[in-house]
């Protein structure tokens, strides 16, 4: 974990690199929506490891294919199931993927001034951050 950070809804929509990827996940049975965002770059190299690629593979940032958001959407659950089993153990909750938008302004959660945590976390791939 890099940082914890107590920030508004604004502010905190406001320091994720762009462009990322966004899922939009439930977390029942508290009826509230978690975002979880992924740097393109990343989900570009992890989908491209997913269909063979090598480390040495290059991709370039651009709009993901269909197949691209399957795998991206199942990077997503994977790091769901995986978080959502601490989750469950230490709140009772469990989470589920509602949706996943490339465009960060197409996603509305909350309101501007609304108090959010945000977590940041670093995810080493092949000795690069």
């Amino acid at each position: 974990m890099l940082s914890l950070d107590q920030l508004t809804w604004s502010t905190a929509i406001g320091q994720i690199p762009q462009p990322s990827i966004c899922a939009t996940i439930e977390c029942r049975p508290l009826g509230t929506q978690v975002l979880m965002t992924a740097e393109l770059s990343l989900m570009l190299r992890l989908a491209e490891r997913l269909m063979g690629g090598t480390s040495a593979t290059v991709v370039k940032p651009r709009e993901l294919t269909e197949i691209e958001i399957a795998l991206v959407r199942r990077v997503f659950d994977t790091l769901l199931e995986v978080l959502a089993a601490t989750w469950g153990e230490l709140a009772g909750i469990t989470t589920h993927l509602l949706a996943i938008e490339s465009q960060i302004a197409n996603v509305n959660l909350a309101p501007p001034s609304e108090p959010t945590l945000m977590l940041t976390i670093e995810v080493r791939v092949d000795g690069s951050s």
